[in-house]
C-alpha cells in the first residue's frame, strides 16, 4: 500500500500520463469495490440472518447474531426434509450436466470447425432459442410431457434442460478461435474428425468446458419453475421448492428459511470457487468471435 502511494506522488510530480493512469485505476478498482459490496451483501446478510432467532430477525436484521444458534441448520435439515430434497436436486444436475456437456461439445465443434451446407444458418436457428422465454413454451411442454408419463418424474425435469443454445453458442465461439493447423495435422496422420474433436480439440478446450459445466449447474441447482411445474410429489421436489416448505398460508420460519438457502447456494459456490481460474478463461475465449 505504502509502495502504491509513492509510486502515484512520484507520477503526479512527474509525468502527467502515468498520474491519469494511476486515477483511471482507482476508479475502476472503486466500481469493482462497489460491485462486490452489492454482489456480496445478499449472501452476507442471509448468512448472518441464519444463525438468529425469528425475534432477533426482525428487531436486528442487519446486525450479528447476539448468540450463534447452529440448532436452525440441523433443524432445517431434519424437519424440512432437505437431504431429500438435495438428493433429487444431485439426481438432476449430474445427468443434465453431463448431457448438455456432451450435445454443446458435439454440435459446437461441428457449427465452429465442420463446415456443410446450411451451417450457418442452422446455426442461428440454434442461436434464436435463446431469444424465447421459458414461459412461452411451458404449455406445450407440460402436455408434451404428459404424453410421455414423464410428470412428477426427475426425467420430466432432466430431458428439457439437456443442451441448450447457449452452451452451443460457447463451445462454437472456443473452436472457432484454436489454430486450423492442429486438425490439419492430425488428419494428415490419419486422424478421423471424431479424433480430431476427442484427441485434440476437446482436450483444449478445457476452459469453456468447465464454464459450461459451472453454467449448467448453477442453472439446473437453481431452477425453479420448471420442477414446479412437472414434479407434484413432495419426494420428489427439488431445493428451492423444498425451501417453499418453510413457509404457509400465515406463518414464515424466517430463520429456517435462512437456513435453508445457505444450503442450497453452498454447493454452486463450491463448484465456482474451484473453478474459478478456468471459468474466466472459459468466459474470454467465447467472447473473441
Amino acid at each position: 500500500m505504502e509502495k502504491a502511494i509513492k509510486d502515484y506522488q512520484m507520477a503526479s510530480r512527474g509525468n502527467p500520463l502515468l498520474k491519469r493512469q494511476y486515477l483511471s485505476k482507482g476508479a475502476i478498482y472503486i466500481v469493482l469495490a462497489f460491485y462486490f459490496i452489492v454482489a456480496i451483501t445478499p449472501f452476507t446478510w442471509s448468512i448472518l440472518n441464519s444463525f438468529k432467532t425469528n425475534d432477533e430477525i426482525f428487531a436486528r436484521p442487519f446486525s450479528f447474531p447476539s448468540k450463534i444458534h447452529w440448532g436452525n441448520y440441523v433443524e432445517a435439515w431434519t424437519t424440512g426434509h432437505l437431504e431429500i430434497y438435495f438428493k433429487n436436486s444431485i439426481f438432476i444436475a449430474m445427468p443434465v450436466v453431463i448431457g448438455s456437456l456432451a450435445v454443446s461439445c458435439l454440435a459446437g465443434y461441428a457449427f465452429g470447425r465442420i463446415k456443410f451446407w446450411g451451417n450457418i444458418p442452422v446455426f442461428y436457428v440454434f442461436l434464436f432459442g435463446l431469444t424465447i422465454p421459458f414461459e412461452a413454451i411451458v404449455i406445450p411442454l407440460y402436455y408434451t410431457l404428459m404424453d410421455l408419463k414423464l410428470l412428477d418424474n426427475l426425467l420430466g425435469v432432466i430431458v428439457p434442460s439437456i443442451g441448450g443454445p447457449f452452451g452451443i453458442f460457447l463451445m462454437r465461439a472456443f473452436f472457432r478461435q484454436l489454430p486450423g493447423e492442429l486438425s490439419d495435422s492430425a488428419k494428415i496422420d490419419g486422424c478421423s474428425e471424431f479424433g480430431v474433436f476427442w484427441r485434440i480439440m476437446l482436450p483444449l478446450a478445457k476452459p469453456a468446458v468447465v464454464s459450461l459445466v459451472i453454467f449448467s449447474f448453477m442453472g439446473t441447482w437453481n431452477e425453479y419453475f420448471l420442477p414446479l411445474v412437472v414434479l407434484t410429489s413432495d419426494s420428489n421436489r427439488t431445493l428451492p421448492l423444498g425451501i417453499v416448505h418453510f413457509q404457509d398460508r400465515y406463518f414464515t420460519d424466517h430463520r429456517l428459511v435462512f437456513a435453508a438457502l445457505v444450503i442450497s447456494f453452498i454447493p454452486v459456490i463450491a463448484v465456482y470457487i474451484t473453478f474459478q481460474r478456468q471459468f474466466v478463461q472459459g468466459i474470454a475465449a467465447g467472447s473473441y468471435r
